[in-house]
Order: structure tokens, then C-alpha cells, then sequence
């Protein structure tokens, strides 16, 4: 449809002998190009982000024996200097701020959250955990500073079902311009304690999402 448009334009571009008609004609014409450019890039964002997982899970690293569970052991996420956000029966919620350059020459923001789910029924896109990292997301005020964010969640599971192994793996990582956005869910197996998590020696997504990946081994060593 925009094709057409474009083409229609240009073609009474072409045709019109006042050059003021010309001139406004010219003038549409550039703004349907850049309205087709923005759409186009977000196609384009969309489907590097898509590949770039596609590649992990091609790639995809074997599950990880684990020695501490973080979710009994919450301190050891404050050894790594996290600051809490929210504790309850039901989840834990930490988070730490840093600047990066990795990949910049310019230092950024970085935001990472740990979750800790206690609450086995929750799952790793429950509202409620949406929502409290919207409220430590409006506390912070470096938030307008932070353009890189990476959350990680752990939850224990009873079972390797197949709806188990499917939310393990709805895993995000979305790179736009100078943002990015990352969720890592994580399911501590107890029967084989494995941790289950998508990630790959050969291919990540992004810098920041192979640092995540560090940290998730760091935290259940």
C-alpha cells in the first residue's frame, strides 16, 4: 500500500508543471519515505532480534548442575552488591545499577533484576511481578539514564514437561538503537539438580545478555 503511494506521488512529481505544486508534492513525498523508512527499521529490528535467538537456540548450551539454590540462599545475591527491591512469601526481587561501555564508546546505564519465585504457581510473566518491576522501574531516578535492561528470574520446577521446557525458553532479547531489553527465566530442577535456561557457548544475542548468562553460573556454583 505505501509502495503505491510512493509511486503515485512521484509520478504527479513528475507531471505537474507548477513548481509550487511541485514543491508541496516533493514535501509529501519525503514524509511518506520517512514514515516508510520508521516502519521498515522496525521490521528490520524485529527480525535481527528474532535470528539472533534463533541462532542461540541452534547453539543451545546443555543444562547447568547447580550446587546452591539462590532461591533458599538469598545472600548470595547481596555478595554481588544488589540492593533489594521487594520481599515477600511469594517472590524476592533485587536489582543493581552499572555503567557499561561494552560495545559503546560512550557509558551507558545499565539496569539488571534478579527475581527469586518462591511461589511455584507463579509464572515468569505473572502480573504481579510485571508490575513491581514497573514500580522499581518509576523509584529509580536514573531511570531516563538507563537504556540497557536485563531481567532474571528463578523459579524451581517440579517437572521437564514440554509447557515446562516452553516457558523456560520464552526467553526476550530485543536490541533497538541504543536500548536493549533482555528476560532470562531460569528452572532449578531438583530431582537432577540442573538449572534449565537458554543460552549458548557459541552464540548470545548480545554482550549483555552473556553477562547475564555469567551471572546465573555464579549465582547457582
Amino acid at each position: 500500500m505505501i509502495v503505491i503511494i510512493i509511486i503515485t506521488i512521484v509520478l504527479l512529481a513528475v507531471f505537474l508543471e507548477s513548481d509550487t505544486a511541485k514543491l508541496v508534492v516533493n514535501s509529501i513525498l519525503l514524509a511518506v519515505l520517512g514514515i516508510f523508512a520508521l516502519i521498515m527499521n522496525g521490521f528490520i529490528t524485529a527480525y535481527n532480534s528474532a535470528a539472533r535467538i534463533a541462532l542461540m537456540i541452534l547453539n543451545q548450551g546443555p543444562p547447568v548442575p547447580y550446587i546452591n539454590n539462590p532461591i533458599e540462599n538469598e545472600k548470595v545475591i547481596l555478595k554481588k552488591d544488589f540492593i533489594m527491591h521487594a520481599k515477600n512469601s511469594d517472590y524476592s526481587i533485587y536489582y543493581k545499577i552499572e555503567k557499561t561501555s561494552r560495545g559503546k564508546l560512550r557509558k551507558v546505564l545499565y539496569l539488571c533484576a534478579v527475581i527469586f519465585l518462591k511461589d511455584k504457581n507463579l509464572n515468569f510473566y505473572s502480573k504481579v511481578i510485571t508490575d513491581e518491576i514497573t514500580k522499581l522501574e518509576t523509584s529509580l531516578k536514573e531511570i531516563k539514564r538507563i537504556s540497557k535492561k536485563v531481567i532474571i528470574q528463578f523459579k524451581e520446577i517440579d517437572d521437564l514437561s514440554e509447557d515446562t521446557k516452553k516457558e523456560i525458553a520464552d526467553v526476550i532479547s530485543y536490541m533497538q538503537s541504543n536500548s536493549y531489553y533482555a528476560q532470562i527465566n531460569v528452572g532449578l530442577y531438583n530431582k537432577d539438580r540442573n538449572a534449565y535456561f537458554l543460552y549458548s557457548e557459541k552464540k548470545m544475542p548480545s554482550y549483555h545478555y552473556k553477562d547475564a548468562v555469567g551471572l546465573i553460573k555464579e549465582l547457582i556454583k
